[in-house]
């Protein structure tokens, strides 16, 4: 999960930047306002997804609700880039189903 959440989160904040140069590009044109507001939505929510990353070796549960919230506030905002939502949907999915080292299962 750390290192699907660490290139998940890399990845969007490049394209956050690249969408909130564009949206000050376009600032004078309807959509930039839009476009900035999305890009430090898509920024906020790609550092959310390192954190998570960072914190999913110690709160398993914790970071794997980060990673979905992350996921999907990331693919609201930028709709036509959804491979860093779908990395953190895989990393939160993953945390979920993924039992923590150690512990087995009883068949009584």
């Amino acid at each position: 999960m750390l290192i699907l959440g660490i290139i998940g989160g890399v990845f969007g904040i490049v394209m956050s930047i690249f969408v909130i140069i564009g949206g000050i590009i376009n600032l004078l044109a309807d959509e930039g306002v839009f476009l900035v507001v999305a890009g430090l939505v898509t920024l906020s929510a790609s550092i959310t997804g390192i954190v998570a990353g960072v914190i999913s070796a110690k709160k398993q549960d914790l970071a794997s609700i980060l990673f979905i919230i992350a996921a999907v506030v990331g693919s609201i905002f930028v709709r036509p880039f959804p491979f860093v939502g779908i990395l953190f949907l895989i990393a939160g999915v993953m945390g979920l189903v993924k039992r923590p080292s150690g512990t087995t299962s009883k068949n009584t």
